[in-house]
């Protein structure tokens, strides 16, 4: 069986709502066919969105909690100078660019807080969706069923936490090494039945 791309998303937002306003969208890519090495990540990419341009709900005591963060992260996620409208039309057709079909997976943790928030402003914007429900995963499911199953705890922390392109990395990280885990039990589990 072949590996599958696999797309990490990371939001920041000013509130925790589905129709929360977005400041920050970072993805990690892994892509089996482009690399010949075990090398984990081989592309990121961050968009920002000016704090005043943002679409969406806006919550005070969300904004209060950045306000809590890391100053320089904090500078630097909220240093957008594009509108929301022009960042989702540039991250739909980077997405589309790669011409991802069946052969992606799109993950997020948690899928339930991601996914609907970026859903409502590709809306918005009138853009089609980048992916179908099929390909949205969520790590923190996924994470949660394979510690329960037995598998060693792979968090991954994040070097930059609440950076959006540090998280997704994060993310990815630890779903490869999951994935990793789990082919090697697979291989175990096939060479002791032969």
């Amino acid at each position: 069986m072949q590996d599958k791309k696999l797309v990490s998303l990371d939001l920041e937002t000013l509130s925790t709502r589905n129709d929360a306003a977005i400041i920050a969208i970072g993805v990690a890519v892994w892509h089996p066919d482009l690399i010949h090495t075990d090398k984990w990540v081989i592309l990121t990419q961050r968009w920002l969105i000016q704090p005043s341009s943002a679409v969406g709900h806006r919550d005070p005591a969300t904004i209060d909690w950045w306000n809590q963060q890391d100053p320089a992260i904090r500078e630097e996620v909220w240093g957008g100078r594009k509108s929301a409208m022009e960042v989702i039309k540039d991250f739909v057709f980077f997405i589309k660019d790669f011409h991802f079909e069946s052969e992606v997976e799109f993950w997020a943790g948690p899928a339930h807080f991601d996914f609907p928030i970026i859903e409502h402003l590709i809306h918005l914007a009138g853009l089609e969706l980048p992916w179908t429900y099929r390909q949205k995963k969520c790590l923190s499911t996924f994470a949660r069923e394979m510690k329960n199953a037995g598998f060693l705890n792979q968090d991954v922390d994040s070097e930059r936490l609440h950076e959006p392109v540090a998280d997704a990395t994060a993310q990815l990280m630890e779903l490869l090494a999951y994935k990793k885990t789990l082919k090697r039990a697979a291989n175990y589990e096939q060479e002791g039945n032969d």
